[in-house]
């Protein structure tokens, strides 16, 4: 149920990212584009990453994803996975084990040839899916590993891989590194995971020099034959270092690492390989990777240095918003089945399942109506020979114990009470309540099973079960009468019936002068008459007492509904806070509230067109018996597909970002109430979040960072007053490059901060690793593969020796 909730969140979410509803642009890139995830520590990174492009770009289609790890992946399309050979067992201890992954990679031919396979099937599969780029001239591929994998120490065997063999396929082919750094210290392996760390970007520092060179003979054949690849100059075009610490010194939030850095380095690669139509527009000052490069490395640099960036964004929260939407107008069908259930009087639910209070006697009266007459079978019963003036002088009850014995009262039992009983077990009257049930109520879009619940509560008003019970007790009462009646009965004598000359006597006891069998019959007439009467007494209470019993049954049923319809709206609130929390505090303000306006509004308007009923009538929810029926989730399918078609295409879920997100901050404020946040406020508290949030993630030290270069990029519509506002609120500074990626977008802006010229040294990572790393080397710890340069020592100094100077790249 959860995951559902999820699904749909994220659905809408994208929906609302790509062009429909709101006339949004399309985002599309340029460019192919593969990604090399390497190592099961990035795992985390390429989940976020694929959803997210997913959603956000309108050919994800053909984006290719080559995932080197252990880790087994749940299959996604244009996700292929290689895992690489584990090193042999002398050296799986911490002391070889990424050596001895180098080792076993150039090793294991069986493993080679299968990391071939699977690169030519990414080959092929590349030229089916190039309809769905603008330009095949240049393939990107985008290497993301975190520094401290053991695996990463492949990164610079499988990048050359990857762009000699896919190369065969396009003009050029450009890497770019996204090296993933965690600096959180968790675990007692802090200090070797940090020596990893410092490893492989001691690794990655010698494969970005100028004079690098690498080859290997990695290309198998199916017949064995092996065929070297070979690269020379800096392994990657551009290298960025992202961390989970900012240069602010502020750690992403627990959990929010591998999001954050997904989606920053997405960012990155939109900029630099989008799509766009037209020419572009001077004004926005768009970005040039080639100016970009260039700036990185002051006049005369050394080589090595590096690039990083920081992503924000603030936006519509679409999957908090959709959550919050399914919950409030869930919220609001449960009241109006709770007001529903509270609005019928007692006398209208007694109208409405036609019940009324002699319903009962007329059904007990109808099952006695079916049975022969005891006393007319009764009178061929034998008696005892008992002289007439005897009998003048007896009780009726000694009457009946002289004349018959017992055999009168077993010939009743048998042949009337038990068989009347029986009938009233048959009949199953309380089964025809609960179908009367069922239909007028429980199944009755109008009313539905909240309503049966409440009215067959005991203690509610109203409530069926209250009348039932009020009808038993008064039958009981009656019961009792008759039963009071009978026992006077059985003490008048014999004598006192001659006075009633009843119609059934005939006159055959005149005087007291009757004969023995004309007082047989009358006592018969007296007694069982009367018992007839207690049965059909009797026959009413159990009647009464079943339909209590089902009612009970009923409530028990209902009660199990209740809860669960309960349990949904529990489970819709719960996921619809926590979205409500991801969404940050400035985007996620005041959502329940707004919304809960917002789902007000268009009830009353669907109401207007289609009458109270909208909510449980066939174009809507269906009957909620039947729905509950088929399971929970189906009902949340149902809830869902009615909030998408009825509340979803309304106008007020098709407003600007800022004009939304202004109602919505103002939402809970009285009307010319001072504290109201005007325009400008909001645009500044916005503009602020991007520029606090979108500080680069690389943590460096200031006073060795002595070459800095940045550029500042908004992504959203350029003739926005939010872009207009912060552009022009940066427009002083001249310190750093401002653009804006201009994007028909009302959903929200982002902003990119690039910032670059940082050599290793500068970084706090490796400042602080490097002690680590180096007091494991001296330990006899092996970190570096077979195939590694030479690696130079990362200088303090940010230039080369003079000999080495040529220029920036």
């Amino acid at each position: 149920m959860k995951q559902l909730l999820r699904d749909f969140a994220a659905a809408y979410a994208a929906e609302a990212e790509r062009s429909g509803e709101r006339g949004e642009e399309p985002r599309s890139l340029r460019h192919p584009l593969l990604f090399l995830i390497v190592g099961d520590r990035s795992r985390d990174v390429l989940e976020h990453l694929y959803e997210g492009n997913r959603r956000k770009w309108s050919n994800h289609e053909g984006v290719l994803y080559f995932y080197a790890g252990q880790e087994d992946l749940a299959p996604r399309e244009n996700l292929v996975t290689w895992k690489p050979p584990v090193p042999e067992a002398g050296s799986a201890d911490k002391k070889n084990f990424r050596a001895g992954i180098s080792r076993r990679f150039y090793s294991t031919e069986a493993k080679l040839l299968e990391l071939n396979l699977l690169v030519r099937g990414l080959h092929n599969r590349l030229a089916e899916l190039g309809r769905l780029y603008a330009s095949l001239d240049r393939l990107h591929i985008a290497v993301l590993t975190r520094a401290d994998d053991p695996y990463s120490v492949l990164v610079p065997e499988l990048t050359t891989l990857l762009s000699v063999t896919l190369g065969e396929r396009f003009r050029s082919v450009q890497a770019d590194g996204y090296a993933l750094l965690q600096e959180r210290q968790e675990g007692e392996d802090f200090a070797y995971e940090a020596a990893l760390g410092v490893a492989f970007l001691r690794e990655l520092d010698a494969c970005q020099r100028r004079t690098y060179r690498f080859e290997a003979n990695l290309q198998v054949t199916g017949d064995g034959l092996k065929l070297p690849v070979s690269h020379q100059g800096p392994l990657f075009d551009t290298a960025y270092l992202l961390g989970d610490k900012d240069e602010r010194g502020l750690f992403a939030p627990p959990g929010r690492a591998g999001h954050i850095l997904a989606e920053t380095a997405a960012q990155v690669i939109l900029l630099k390989n989008r799509r766009t139509s037209g020419d572009p527009d001077p004004r926005h000052n768009d970005y040039h990777h080639g100016q970009f490069k260039q700036n990185l490395l002051p006049a005369g640099a050394a080589d090595g240095h590096y690039a990083s960036a920081g992503f924000a964004r603030v936006s519509r929260p679409s999957g908090a918003i959709a959550l919050a939407v399914l919950q409030a107008v869930y919220s609001r069908l449960l009241q109006r089945q709770r007001d529903q259930a509270a609005a019928l009087g007692q006398r209208e639910l007694l109208e409405l399942l036609e019940l009324d209070p002699a319903g009962p006697d007329a059904d007990a009266g109808a099952l006695l109506a079916g049975l022969p007459h005891p006393v007319e079978d009764m009178h061929g019963l034998m008696s005892a020979p008992v002289p007439a003036g005897e009998l003048q002088r007896m009780s009726l009850r000694d009457a009946e114990r002289a004349l018959y014995g017992g055999h009168a009262h077993a010939f009743f039992e048998a042949n009337t009470a038990s068989k009347a009983r029986a009938a009233l077990q048959a009949a199953r009257l309380d089964r025809r309540l609960e179908r009367l049930l069922a239909a007028k109520v429980t199944d009755d879009p109008h009313y539905g099973p909240w309503c049966t619940f409440a009215w067959t509560q005991p203690d509610a008003r109203p409530s069926l079960a209250a009348v039932i019970r009020d009808w038993r007790a008064e039958a009981e009462r009656d019961l009792a009468g008759a039963l009071a009646e009978l026992e006077a009965a059985y003490e008048e004598r014999v004598s006192s019936l001659g006075a009633g000359r009843s119609s059934w006597l005939g006159g055959l006891l005149g005087g007291g002068r009757g004969t023995a069998k004309a007082a047989a019959s009358a006592l018969l007439g007296r007694i069982y008459g009367q018992k007839l009467e207690v049965l059909r007494r009797e026959l009413k209470v159990e009647l009464l007492r079943s339909y209590e019993d089902r009612l009970d049954a009923v409530h028990r049923r209902m009660a199990a509904y209740v809860q669960r319809l309960e349990s949904l709206g529990d489970l819709l609130r719960e996921e619809s806070r926590r979205t409500i929390t991801e969404a940050g505090e400035e985007a996620g303000r005041n959502i329940p509230e707004y919304y809960g306006q917002v789902a007000g509004v268009i009830e009353a308007e669907l109401e207007s067109r289609r009458g109270p009923g909208f909510y449980t009538d066939e174009r809507g929810l269906g009957s909620l018996a039947k729905g509950l029926e088929e399971g929970d989730e189906a009902l949340l399918h149902r809830l869902i597909a009615f909030v998408r078609r009825d509340w979803f295409p309304h106008a007020l879920f098709r407003q600007s970002f800022e004009q939304e997100l202004l109602e919505r901050a103002n939402v809970a404020v009285p009307y010319d109430h001072r504290e109201v946040l005007s325009k400008e406020e909001l645009y500044r508290d916005l503009y602020r979040t991007l520029e606090n949030e979108a500080a680069v993630r690389a943590d460096v030290y200031r006073f060795t960072h002595t070459h800095r270069y940045e550029e500042k990029y908004y992504f959203g519509d350029y003739d926005s007053e939010l872009i207009r506002y912060a552009l022009e609120a940066e427009s002083g500074n001249r310190s750093y490059k401002l653009g804006c990626v201009h994007e028909k977008r009302a959903s929200g802006v982002a902003k990119l901060n690039l910032m670059g010229g940082f050599r290793l040294s500068d970084l706090m990572y490796y400042r602080s690793g490097l002690r680590y790393y180096d007091t494991y080397t001296a330990g006899g710890y092996v970190f570096h593969g077979t195939a590694v340069p030479v690696l130079q020592e990362v200088p303090e100094s940010g230039r080369l020796p003079e000999e080495e100077r040529g220029g920036a790249v």
